[in-house]
């Protein structure tokens, strides 16, 4: 992370200014993916010249989380250079 960036969002607290940026970058991605979702289905349903709905499958997904809940950790370990 460049600290210039992070001085931008506050000068006195690196580790405040650092949660702050990741916590507006998880909501613009919310809403990015929100975005995207509803561009989706519209795309298809105009592709497919019918609703979804109309097709005659409905899935219902239920959230086990809020997505105030959810947080995407800023390192993943994704275990690809494990060197076992």
């Amino acid at each position: 992370m460049n600290t210039a960036v992070l001085n931008a969002v506050s000068q006195q607290d690196q580790s405040a200014a650092l949660q702050m940026f990741l916590d507006e970058v998880q909501s613009a991605a919310r809403q990015f993916t929100a975005f995207l979702e509803g561009a989706i289905i519209v795309l298809l349903e105009k592709a497919l010249k019918s609703t979804l709905a109309s097709q005659g499958k409905t899935e219902n997904i239920v959230l086990r989380k809020s997505f105030d809940e959810i947080a995407i950790p800023y390192f993943y370990d994704h275990g690809l250079l494990d060197e076992d």
